[in-house]
C-alpha cells in the first residue's frame, strides 16, 4: 500500500472531524512559517499545548514524514515550565543533511514525560535539493567591543554582509555546549548606515559584565557565535564569529596629590620660584595602564582642553600662578584597548602652582667677634614670616644639606668665616642671608666703646665706602684693612682723619671684612658688595 497516497487523505479526515473530537487533541503542530526549506537547514516549529504543566523532565522533539513513518530530527532546547496549561511554544530542529531532495515531508511534535503525540502541521515542507544552498555570509572573524553596558555604550554588534534576499540567521550557545539556539532578523540604528546596508546582530554585552576589571586585561572576554544566511526557506552552512570585550580605562592617568573628594580625577603639584621643573609625567601623575599612553593638553583660563600631545609639559616656574592641564589616555594598540568616552567627563586634571620665593630673614649687619679659644653661641637669626621656619647651611652659600639647628662657629682658628641663613614657607626657601664671624687672638678682641664710634655707610656699596670715626684728632692715628673671607688683605690705609673713602669698583660682588685698629683697640664691620 503507497502511504504517501494516503496520507494526505488522512490529514484531511482528521482536520474534518467534529470540533468535539478535535478539541481533545492536547498537542497541536502550528503552521511553518515557511513551506521550503533545504537539508541541513533550521526550522522554527511553533506548537500549542492543552494537557496540563509539564516539567523539566519533559522532552519535546520535532518528527517527519514523507508520507511513512515518523523520524525524529535534531531539536533544540527543552522548555521550561511556566506553570500555565495553555501555552504556545516555539523550538528549532535541524533537518538532516542526508534528507531525499525534492521531497515533501509532514512536521509535528512529541513530547515524552508524559507521552504525547502532536497533531501534524497543516503547513507540508518541500525539501529543495543541495544545489539550492546559499554561500556562507561574509562576518569578520572577531568583532570588538568596549567593556561596560552603561547606557551611553550598551551593544556590540556583529555585521553581516549578505547576498541579495538573504535574511541572516545568529546561533548563540548560552550553555557554552552547543550552538542551537539562533535569532533573526537584524536590528539597526537609524543613523547606522553600515548596519543598514548590510545587516548586523545588535547583542547586549551584559554577559560580559562580571568579567569587568579596572587594571588591564586583554581580552576582558570572548564569547562565540556562528552566522548563517537563509534564501527562500534553506540556509547556508555557518561561518564562526566571536564578540570580543576590550579594556576600557575609566579615567586618565591618576594625578598626584588628589584633592579630596575628587575621585582621582583633580591633583595638585606645587613649585617654587625658579626651581627645576620635571616633565608632569615625571612627578605629576601615575604611569598609565598597559597598552596605553597619556595625551596631554594644556588648558586656557576657564576652558578645559581635549588632549591630543604625547609630548608631556614642562612647567614654567619663571612665573609665579597656577596653570591647569587635563590628561587622557590613548591606546598604543586600538585592536587590544578602547579609549576613554568622549565626554571628557573621564578625563583627570593637574593643577601646578608656582608659588612665590619668601622673604629673606633678619640677621645682624654687624661681624660677629670673638677671640680664639673663646666659648661661641650658636648663631641667631629672626623669621619674617610667622609660618617660616630657618634653614641653616653651615658656610655652604650654595648647595649643602639644610638644618633646622643653629651652628655654634669654632673659635680654635683665628680668621674670618661666613655662615649662611634661609627661611622656610611651605617647600619654598628664601635667598641665604650671610653671617660674618671673626676669630682674633686674644689681644685683638672688639673694643665695644671704639665700635660705637665707627660708622660705615653705604652697607651694602657698590661703588665706594665711607668710614667715619668720630673723635679721632691728629694726634690718633687710625689703621683701616679690608680682607676677604679667606683673610687676604685687599686694602690697607693709616690715617688721621674721622672721614676716609675706600673705593669698591675694583672688587667683586660679595661679601668682606674691614678691620679698624686706633692703637690698642680693634673693631670689625661685615661689608657687602654689590
Amino acid at each position: 500500500m503507497n502511504f504517501r497516497l494516503l496520507w494526505p487523505i488522512w490529514a484531511g479526515l482528521i482536520l474534518a472531524l467534529p470540533l468535539s473530537l478535535r478539541a481533545q487533541t492536547i498537542l497541536t503542530t502550528k503552521p511553518l512559517a515557511v513551506t521550503s526549506a533545504c537539508p541541513g537547514s533550521t526550522l522554527s516549529v511553533s506548537f500549542s499545548l492543552t494537557f496540563g504543566t509539564y516539567t523539566t523532565n519533559t522532552i519535546f522533539t520535532v518528527q517527519i514524514s514523507d508520507g511513512g513513518d515518523f523520524s525524529d530530527i535534531s531539536t533544540g532546547k527543552t522548555l521550561s515550565p511556566d506553570g500555565t496549561t495553555v501555552d504556545e511554544h516555539q523550538i528549532s530542529a535541524t533537518l538532516p543533511t542526508d534528507l531525499a531532495a525534492h521531497t515533501t515531508y509532514f512536521v509535528r511534535v512529541r513530547t515524552t514525560n508524559p507521552d504525547y503525540i502532536g497533531s501534524p502541521s497543516p503547513t507540508q515542507l518541500f525539501v529543495k535539493g543541495k544545489e539550492s544552498k546559499p554561500p556562507v555570509p561574509l562576518v569578520d572573524s572577531v568583532n570588538l567591543a568596549c567593556m561596560g553596558s552603561s547606557a551611553a555604550d550598551p551593544y556590540a554588534y556583529i555585521y553581516v554582509r549578505m547576498a541579495s534576499g538573504a535574511t541572516p540567521r545568529l546561533y548563540y550557545d548560552e550553555q557554552q555546549d552547543n550552538f542551537t539556539e539562533y535569532m533573526e532578523f537584524p536590528n539597526c540604528l537609524e543613523d547606522d548606515l553600515e548596519c543598514r546596508r548590510n545587516g548586523a546582530f545588535q547583542l547586549s554585552k551584559s554577559w560580559a559584565d562580571p568579567y569587568i576589571t579596572s587594571t588591564y586585561a586583554f581580552p576582558v572576554a570572548e564569547r562565540a557565535y556562528q552566522i548563517s544566511q537563509r534564501i527562500d526557506g534553506c540556509e547556508s552552512e555557518r561561518v564562526s564569529t566571536k564578540v570580543r570585550i576590550l579594556w576600557r580605562p575609566s579615567s586618565g592617568p591618576t594625578p598626584v596629590n588628589p584633592l579630596p573628594n575628587s575621585g582621582n580625577h583633580f591633583g595638585q603639584l606645587t613649585y617654587c620660584w625658579g626651581e627645576q621643573a620635571y616633565p608632569i609625567n615625571v612627578n605629576g601623575h601615575a604611569l598609565p595602564p598597559d597598552n596605553y599612553q597619556v595625551l596631554y593638553a594644556t588648558d586656557a583660563t576657564g576652558q578645559v582642553a581635549i588632549p591630543s600631545s604625547v609630548t608631556p609639559p614642562v612647567p614654567d616656574t619663571r612665573t609665579v600662578g597656577s596653570t591647569y592641564y587635563t590628561m587622557g589616555l590613548r591606546a598604543i594598540d586600538a585592536s587590544k584597548g578602547c579609549p576613554l568616552q568622549g565626554d571628557g567627563r573621564q578625563f583627570t586634571h593637574l593643577t601646578v602652582t608656582v608659588a612665590p620665593s619668601p622673604s629673606k630673614p633678619a640677621t645682624t649687619t654687624s661681624v660677629i667677634s670673638y677671640y680664639q679659644g673663646q666659648t661661641a653661641i650658636p648663631l641667631s637669626a629672626t623669621t619674617t614670616d610667622s609660618t617660616a621656619t630657618l634653614v641653616w647651611y653651615g658656610t655652604n652659600a650654595t648647595g649643602g644639606v639644610g638644618s633646622g639647628v643653629a651652628p655654634t662657629p669654632p673659635t680654635n682658628q683665628v680668621g674670618p668665616a661666613i655662615y649662611y641663613v634661609a627661611q622656610k614657607v611651605g617647600r619654598c626657601e628664601s635667598e641665604r642671608v650671610p653671617i660674618s664671624v671673626m676669630v682674633g687672638n686674644a689681644l685683638s678682641i672688639d673694643d665695644p666703646t671704639l665700635a660705637e664710634v665707627v660708622e660705615v655707610f653705604p652697607n651694602p656699596a657698590v661703588s665706594s665706602l665711607t668710614v667715619r670715626i668720630r673723635g679721632l684728632t691728629r694726634h690718633q692715628s687710625a689703621r683701616l684693612e679690608l680682607v676677604d673671607l679667606a683673610g687676604q688683605s685687599l686694602w690697607q690705609k693709616e690715617t688721621q682723619q674721622e672721614t676716609a673713602v675706600l673705593s669698591m669698583t675694583d672688587y667683586p660682588n660679595g661679601s668682606y671684612v674691614l678691620l679698624i685698629n686706633v692703637g690698642d683697640r680693634k673693631t670689625t664691620r661685615r661689608i657687602v658688595k654689590l
